[in-house]
């Protein structure tokens, strides 16, 4: 599960996420691009128990610049979260 938050904790909604592994024997396909919800809340699933690095975006062409970024490990058959405070 990935949160979006301001440094105040409010909730950032509609920020691009990009989801790599940090396993070179695991890929995700990370070219479909997505997006945190109005809540600011996005939910991957069945994803293999590894590390991997969660980074955001906002804008897009030139203008796209990553906001936040941070790891999170996916225990086996268990959940994750990881919380991005957007700058």
């Amino acid at each position: 599960e990935v949160y979006t938050r301001d440094s105040a904790g409010r909730r950032v909604p509609m920020v691009d996420i990009v989801v790599d592994s940090e396993d070179d024997r695991v890929s995700v396909n990370t070219d479909i691009g997505f997006t945190t919800d109005e809540d600011g809340h996005l939910l991957h699933k069945n994803y293999p128990a590894v590390a991997y690095r969660v980074r955001a975006f906002r804008g897009s062409g030139d203008d796209r610049v990553q906001v936040a970024e941070g790891l999170v490990i996916v225990p086996a058959n268990g959940r994750a979260t990881i919380r991005l405070i957007i700058k």
